[in-house]
């Protein structure tokens, strides 16, 4: 019997092929495109969507049985059987049978959820043959007998034979009875059967049934068993129904095979605009649902590894979000899968409209709608879980698609709008978070909520998610500022610094610190921990020192130091107490540091400041420490003072001991003072004597720059203009002796230019010493040694012999004391040679000439040595005389003599300019006068010259400037009028004057030449 007049349905569809071929082409087409298309993949999803629909309709719970056995699939369900509106749905293309999806409840079990009729058709992607059996009879398709009753239609021959099978199988529908139904399966309804069409369909089929996982369930809430059976490998995958978690919210947990899962769901009908665009089925069902579902777990710890606040015995109670399975496809459902990608952590079902492809979801203002409830359930799921691992659940910044990209936004907007980053003052929108960069490495980040309003609580801060939902980034260094205007007690300060402590030590150096003495300073830095610290003392000095109360050990990490002797001297105030004391306080100022001192084992070398410090000398008078002497010393007796007046009092010797006195600059002997990168300039001053005039000496022979010059390191001896005149041989061989004061006097100086380079300069002690000092009436540089060359005891005094045993050589010559021409200094030496009292030979003279000559021509030789004598000293026979500068000439030459200068200078143009006298070329008209004959040199010249000029000028007569003379060199050119002149000339221009005797006789009588030569080499010996 035909239950479900299948024939007529047969009968109607035939007749409308007959009546237009196009309808038929039409049919098939369509089912075509559903089967290779929308619904290629979706087999096991569109057979599990008709029982859920069955189980609605009955109003039960909904079960299914998917069994493969070789190459047959059954697909068993419970639920409403089949009736003739379902047999019409399953074999009508464009319209569904199913009701109104308006039926609504808070876990959705109530809605059908098919909205085509259409998805029956993914069968046939896997067989030719599929029958649907019931409790209420069956009904069966079949491509063969479909194709054979188009074939008798005469009006689609032509279509048949274009096609082939490609046949519309699912309008002609047949009875399933008898033979053609199968037997349910006990306690099922209704029955799929799938003959599968061949290798590929089973593997098709076995690939979809593997696939079977949690998302089924929850996308088909009306199904609470899925049983899959392969070749009798059979799993069950059960749900549990809905347990309410906040219904108000539309919260609900469901377990769903070994998971348990936390849904958020909204429903509700869509206003009538948002459908305009939207076929007129769709208009007419404007309810609409939405799910966002996630896997959770309970568990101590949550998977960002925080433990819950009040982990305790209920910690097993917390539950935080999962990752979702991987068998879960990543895609948007709607509420099947579709083809739209989603890159979120939960699944996401919602009733999106779909293009024709029925695989994509559609664009439009119900889509928007939709997104936008969806984001809300997604914020209210979000919200639902009360660890930091709900920050997992916020998604980033793009989407994988247009669609994704839009509930991406959409989740964000919402989020940001909704209180559940919980606080110290209760749930916090994200817009009103504020992530303090830097705290998050504190030990205890919350103890700073009652500054910040907006401080999330402990594992909360995350500025990658919160940020990206508005929360607004305070650095650390900011917060620290403000807490500057903080009223706290002292142990509120240390439980504050206790709760920093972790964090960046850069971002909390302006941390502010409770002092003892009530005040609040910015910054640990140079405050004092008062641990091991005398409080009176401390309170002497006006010092900064931390409220014990609020100790803490990040304070010592950020700068602060234990106020121990060490570091009480060297706190900045402590030196400003003691340079600004008063008379009635400087006493005791002096007591305590003297007490520190002793105790930090401390000196003036480190702390130069010490050498202020005052105290009394034997007149009760207070006197810096450094210009004191300890009592019994000797060095005070070659002073010119008062010896009580550079004397320690003796009480304070008695009181502190001569070790502690020391410490602070009291002196046994010289006072040296030391000092690094010291500009040379005008500015200078160590409180050293005559210093200014030391620095524009030692400038004076230095390049001039734009930058003055840097000494690396200074060191001079103090007090030398205090030394008694008579004591200066004492003096002396001290100095020699102690290395600190040696070291001041023969060490080099070096001067540091603005290119780099480095100049040895001398000493300033060296200097004073020199310049200062008289022994027997006459400065050190105006004395020689005793074994100095004879030429050097000529110019200048020997030193005294008391004075030459006192110091060594190495240091006297430091001073200025000379055994050479080349020791003594340049304004020495002209002073010297301008002296009346001084005696030289004309040869001696002619040696310092040449020493003068070879200087001058030193770059290292300052202008200002230039111009400084009024008197030079020429040579008069064989003996010398003193004649005014303006009188005489530098010459460059013996060719001059023959003038009859009145006084002569032999020398270069620069021993002119050093002595400020004209140059003889300059100040006389020196060009040669007469005819001559430029002929070649002879031969013998070579013998005896070596190299000489290749010809000469000879002359009948010559003269220059009016004086016959007997040769001249103008430039290379040597003139002569005479043989000996000729000899003179070419030995002079050959650089061998001495030979001007053997050349001259050799010219006269050439044939001599080897007899002279022989004579001249006994000579040489």
């Amino acid at each position: 019997m035909d239950t479900f007049s299948t024939a007529a349905i047969r009968t109607r569809v035939l007749a409308a092929w007959s009546a237009s071929p196009a309808r038929f082409r039409e049919d098939a087409n369509a089912e075509e495109e559903l089967v290779l298309g929308a619904y290629r993949d979706r087999l096991v999803v569109e057979l599990a969507q008709n029982a859920a629909d069955a189980a609605t309709r009955a109003g039960t719970s909904g079960r299914l049985l998917l069994r493969l056995e070789g190459h047959t699939l059954l697909a068993a369900n419970t639920g409403a059987p089949l009736d003739a509106a379902g047999v019409e749905g399953l074999s009508t293309l464009r319209a569904s049978a199913k009701p109104a999806p308006d039926r609504e409840s808070g876990d959705g079990r109530d809605r059908t959820v098919g909205r085509f009729g259409v998805g029956f058709a993914a069968v046939l992607a896997v067989s030719d043959e599929p029958t649907v059996h019931s409790r209420s009879g069956g009904v069966r398709w079949s491509r063969a007998e479909a194709r054979e009753l188009a074939s008798a239609v005469p009006e689609l021959a032509g279509e048949l034979d274009r096609r082939g099978s490609a046949v519309p199988v699912l309008r002609l529908p047949f009875p399933a009875a008898g033979a053609d139904a199968p037997a349910l399966p006990d306690g099922y309804d209704t029955a799929v059967v799938l003959p599968l069409r061949d290798e590929q369909a089973v593997t098709v089929t076995r690939r979809l049934l593997a696939a079977v996982d949690d998302a089924l369930l929850l996308v088909l809430p009306a199904l609470r068993e899925v049983i899959v059976d392969i070749d009798g490998e059979r799993q069950a995958l059960n749900a549990s129904p809905p347990l309410a978690v906040d219904p108000d919210a539309g919260l609900w947990e469901r377990q769903v095979g070994p998971r348990r899962w936390r849904l958020a769901q909204l429903s509700g009908r869509a206003d009538a605009s948002l459908l305009a665009d939207r076929p007129v089925d769709e208009r007419l069902h404007p309810a609409w649902s939405v799910t966002v579902a996630i896997p959770v777990d309970e568990a101590p710890t949550d998977p960002l590894g925080i433990p819950p606040a009040d982990a305790g015995s209920d910690a097993a109670d917390v539950i935080h979000p999962a990752a979702l399975p991987e068998s879960v496809p990543n895609v948007a459902h709607a509420p099947t899968p579709t083809d739209d990608r989603i890159d979120l952590p939960a699944l996401v079902i919602a009733d999106f409209p779909l293009d024709s492809t029925r695989r994509h979801v559609a664009p439009g203002p119900y889509t928007d709608h939709l997104v936008d409830q969806v984001a809300a359930a997604y914020a209210r799921l979000t919200a639902s879980f009360e660890t930091p691992a709900a920050l997992t659940l916020v998604p980033g910044p793009f989407g994988a698609g247009e669609l994704d990209a839009a509930l991406h936004r959409a989740i964000q907007r919402s989020l940001a709008r909704t209180a559940f980053v919980p606080s110290a003052h209760g749930p916090l929108r994200p817009v009103e978070v504020v992530l303090v960069d830097g705290l998050e490495r504190a030990g205890n980040p919350q103890a700073l909520a009652p500054f910040v309003a907006g401080l999330p609580a402990p594992g909360w801060g995350r500025r990658d998610v919160l940020s990206r939902l508005g929360a607004r980034t305070l650095p650390l260094a900011d917060l620290i500022d403000e807490l500057s205007a903080a009223q706290l007690a002292p142990e509120q300060w240390r439980e504050l610094y206790a709760a920093l402590d972790g964090a960046g030590l850069e971002a909390l150096g302006a941390l502010p610190v409770p002092l003892a003495d009530g005040r609040v300073v910015r910054g640990p830095r140079g405050v004092l921990l008062p641990e091991q610290a005398d409080a009176e003392l401390l309170r002497l000095f006006g010092l900064r020192v931390a409220h014990p109360e609020a100790v803490h050990p990040l304070l010592r990490r950020l700068g602060a130091v234990e106020a121990d002797p060490s570091a009480v001297l060297a706190d900045p105030a402590v030196r400003n107490a003691v340079a600004n004391a008063d008379d009635e306080s400087a006493e005791r100022l002096a007591e305590a540091v003297l007490a520190l001192v002793a105790a930090a084992d401390a000196s003036h070398q480190e702390l130069p400041w010490l050498a202020e410090l005052p105290l009394p000398d034997a007149t009760g008078s207070l006197v810096p420490a450094g210009e004191l002497f300890l009592p019994g010393t000797d060095m005070v007796n070659l002073l010119d003072v008062d010896p009580a007046e550079y004397t320690t009092d003796a009480g304070v010797l008695e009181q502190h001991g001569p070790d502690v006195l020391k410490s602070v600059g009291v002196r046994t002997g010289f006072a040296v003072l030391r000092d690094s990168d010291v500009p040379l300039d005008d500015d200078i001053w160590h409180d050293l004597d005559d210093e200014d005039q030391w620095a524009a000496t030692v400038l004076a022979t230095l390049p001039e720059t734009a930058v003055p010059p840097l000494l690396s390191e200074f060191i001079a001896v103090r007090d030398l203009d205090l030394i008694r005149a008579d004591a200066w041989t004492t003096v002396l061989g001290r100095l020699a002796e102690s290395p600190d004061t040696r070291a001041a006097v023969v060490d080099p100086v070096f001067a540091v230019l603005a290119d780099g380079s480095r100049r040895a300069v001398e000493s300033y002690t060296a200097w004073w010493l020199r310049t200062h000092v008289r022994l027997d009436g006459y400065r050190l540089d105006e004395l020689c040694a005793p074994d100095a060359a004879p030429i050097t005891r000529a110019l200048l005094h020997p030193l005294p012999p008391r004075a030459a045993s006192a110091a060594d050589h190495e240091f006297v010559t430091a001073l200025g004391v000379a055994r050479s021409v080349r020791d003594v200094a340049l304004d020495t030496l002209l002073d010297r040679l301008g002296d009346e009292s001084t005696t030289l030979t004309s040869h001696q003279l002619m040696e310092i000439y040449a020493e003068l000559d070879l200087r001058a021509s030193e770059t290292s030789v300052p202008d200002a040595f230039s111009a400084a004598v009024s008197k030079v000293r020429v040579p008069d026979g064989v003996g010398t005389r003193l004649v005014d500068a303006a009188d005489a000439v530098v010459c460059s030459g013996p060719h001059w003599l023959q003038l009859g200068l009145p006084a002569v200078i032999p020398g270069s143009p620069a021993l002119a300019d050093l002595l400020d006298v004209d140059l003889a070329e300059e100040a006389y008209d020196a060009v040669p006068v007469g005819d001559g004959d430029r002929l070649a040199v002879p031969d013998v010249a070579r013998d005896v010259l070596g190299e000489v000029t290749d010809s000469y000028v000879e002359h009948d007569e010559l003269s220059v400037a009016g004086v016959p003379v007997d040769w001249w060199l103008d430039g290379e050119t040597v003139h002569a009028a005479t043989l000996d002149g000729l000899a003179r000339g070419l030995a002079w221009a050959a650089g061998a004057w001495h030979r001007r005797w053997v050349l001259a006789e050799a010219l006269a009588e050439p044939d001599a030449l080897p007899s002279l030569l022989a004579d001249e080499a006994f000579s040489d010996r």
